[in-house]
């Protein structure tokens, strides 16, 4: 079961059950990590530069808006949280699902890579 040590209260709730509809796909350490993950990403931006080849991390800049994505690169699984800069992270927005394909372009040797789960 997900702890509330991993996962703010106020996504506790969504996020178990969500766990326990898809207990075949889902793991509780995976989410944990990327929930973990997307919290550090929306706080800091230099988290997107880290180094993790089981994780991918995005973290978009928009009027008013932040959004962190991270995504598990084995099973397609990701967490979004959104809010204002100053939210705190139980009024932040939750999106939690399952990816079926992403392509991510390399701004340095403008290639794109798509991912296919």
């Amino acid at each position: 079961m997900l702890s509330e040590h991993d996962i703010n209260a106020a996504h506790l709730p969504s996020m178990q059950a969500a766990l326990m509809k898809r207990r075949s796909r889902l793991d509780e350490i995976i989410v944990g990590r990327l929930y973990r993950a997307a919290q550090a990403v929306f706080r800091d931006p230099k988290e997107v530069l880290r180094e993790d080849l089981a994780i991918a991390r995005n973290r978009a800049v928009l009027p008013e808006q932040i959004v962190a994505t991270t995504t598990d690169l084995n099973t397609g699984l990701f967490v979004q949280l959104s809010g204002p800069e100053s939210a705190k992270d139980g009024e932040l927005n939750l999106t939690f699902g399952l990816k079926y394909c992403q392509e991510v372009t390399d701004a340095m040797r403008r290639q794109k890579w798509t991912k296919i789960w």
